[in-house]
């Protein structure tokens, strides 16, 4: 009966400890009725060209981000919906130039010499916003600041992009009921 106890309090305790993963952020709104939501579609932000870092975010890294997206959508019972959606998505990519500044001391103390070096990096926050289009307002944002623009090859960067969105996707926790 003991072991049971402490069994039972260890998960307990060890499921009270969940949390949102690193480099993962969501906001909602509470007073959304996410349960009348059943279609989606793609908000005109997403579907217009415009280029502002199109070294990380362009039509390729568009496409697979709606890839990914729908995949996730359509698998909470979601439906992609093209005419008068429930909700539109957006999502976009946004790119931080990051310099970290490095110092070690010298290894001869007599000289006071420090090795300074500055570090120059890229770091990417992807966001994928989920509106309702009848109230033209936001009703979730997930975001994912992490290594997605470290991938180099095509198949690395579509296997970050499809875990970015699904470590987002993970924090939100509706789904679309069915008809009845």
């Amino acid at each position: 009966m003991k072991i049971n106890i402490i069994t039972i309090l260890s998960i307990l305790i060890l499921g009270g400890c969940a949390s949102i993963p690193q480099g993962v952020s969501i906001d909602y709104d509470p007073e959304a009725e996410f349960k009348t939501y059943k279609t989606f579609y793609w908000s005109d932000e997403i579907l217009q060209d415009k280029m502002e870092q199109p070294l990380f975010y362009n039509s390729l890294v568009k496409k697979r981000i709606k890839n990914a997206v729908e995949k996730e959508m359509t698998g909470r019972g979601y439906e992609l919906m093209p005419f008068n959606p429930d909700l539109y998505i957006n999502a976009h990519m946004i790119v931080e130039q990051k310099t970290e500044v490095q110092s070690n001391p010298g290894a001869y103390r007599y000289y006071w010499q420090d090795n300074v070096r500055t570090i120059n990096t890229k770091e990417g926050t992807l966001v994928i916003d989920i509106i309702d289009r009848d109230k033209k307002q936001l009703v979730w944002q997930g975001a994912y600041k992490g290594s997605i623009l470290d991938a180099k090859k095509p198949e690395d960067k579509q296997r970050a992009i499809r875990d970015a969105v699904s470590v987002i996707f993970r924090e939100y926790e509706y789904r679309a009921t069915p008809e009845e």
